[in-house]
């Protein structure tokens, strides 16, 4: 019995982390995009 209430827990913490990390937006700096648009640009030259 208290190995299903266990389960049972972690099941529901597990679906709790899911929800979580999928609420989790990830929103670069501008600076940061200049520096990878950079990149890109000076890497397209020397090709």
């Amino acid at each position: 019995m208290q190995e299903q209430e266990m389960k049972r827990e972690e099941q529901q913490l597990h679906l709790q982390t899911i929800q979580a990390l999928d609420s989790i937006q990830y929103s670069p700096r501008p600076s940061t995009m200049v520096a990878i648009f950079d990149y890109a640009h000076e890497a397209a030259k020397e090709r």
